[in-house]
């Protein structure tokens, strides 16, 4: 392993190498209790007018009855049900946040596997597992990436949260490290969202947005795309590129 690629190393080997018994009962009841915050604050967000235009849209754009909206029961693919879920459980803003990942985790995490995750069948398990493992993936990010990131106007949770909800669908898929890799480049180069935009429908798109790029990327992967496989290290890379202008210390 040399500088040029430990950190995506490592990360790869997280995803696919943590098992469900590897994880602290602690964030097991933590990822517990994110998810069913999600469901309240999306169930919430159902009565909002941004959720009657999403469900709208995906109904014009059409697609395989794979994963449920909350709150509607209406069924499309896993990505625009993550892409709806994701907005809903922002829309009002009280989702939860963490001062780990400077952002609101759940709101990526949680659409991402529950779509995949019904699409699938996967247990309850491997749906917490694959939510500690998004969660931890996109907490150590930030620590690279310092402040800058959300100084220059980038809102976290949509950039970020690409790649979180990426390493959760890797796991729930389960991925080789390969595959994993190939995913973080792919999410990464899909990651956006603009603080520009906060006060406005559009920000908790962002929400949405990243926990749908998270979908793409796994599968596209799984598929064979390319991407770099080090997208953290590489020059005009995702840690260079979202802000970080400092020699890195990797380790």
């Amino acid at each position: 392993m040399n500088k040029n690629n430990c950190f995506s190393e490592k990360v790869s080997n997280f995803v696919t190498q943590t098992k469900y018994d590897d994880i602290p009962e602690e964030a097991i009841n933590a990822a517990c209790l994110g998810i069913a915050d999600f469901f309240g604050v999306a169930l919430a967000g159902t009565r909002e007018k941004l959720f009657t235009i999403l469900l709208s849209y995906i109904k014009k754009m059409g697609g395989s009855p794979q994963a449920s909206i909350i709150g509607d029961g209406y069924k499309t693919s896993t990505y625009q049900a993550a892409l709806v879920n994701g907005a809903i459980g922002h829309a009002l803003d009280y989702d939860d946040w963490s001062m780990a990942i400077n952002g609101h985790p759940t709101v990526f995490l949680a659409p991402a596997i529950l779509a995949l995750g019904e699409e699938t069948g996967a247990s309850g398990r491997d749906l917490l597992t694959a939510y500690v493992i998004g969660f931890e993936v996109c907490a150590c990010i930030p620590w690279l990436i310092k402040k800058n990131h959300y100084d220059q106007g980038w809102h976290l949770t949509g950039t970020l949260g690409s790649i979180g909800a990426a390493a959760a669908a890797s796991s729930l898929l389960k991925l080789n490290d390969a595959q994993v890799k190939v995913a973080m480049g792919i999410a990464a180069s899909l990651a956006a969202g603009i603080r520009a935009n906060n006060g406005t429908m559009t920000k908790p798109l962002h929400a949405g947005q990243a926990a749908a790029n998270g979908i793409q990327a796994v599968l596209l992967a799984q598929s064979g795309y390319t991407a770099r496989e080090n997208i953290f290290e590489v020059e005009r890379g995702l840690i260079k590129s979202f802000g970080h202008n400092e020699e890195v210390n990797w380790t």
